[in-house]
């Protein structure tokens, strides 16, 4: 495995996670709503 690779990899998966992550704080963001702002 080249450096190149490896930095690709790496950038993917931080914008996976970072999208993942931006999906879950709206999803909770949701339910905190509905029950009333506890989360």
């Amino acid at each position: 495995m080249t450096t190149t690779t490896v930095i690709m990899m790496i950038v993917i998966l931080g914008f996976v996670w970072g999208g993942l992550a931006i999906l879950a704080s709206v999803a909770w963001r949701k339910e905190g709503a509905k029950r009333g702002g506890e989360g």
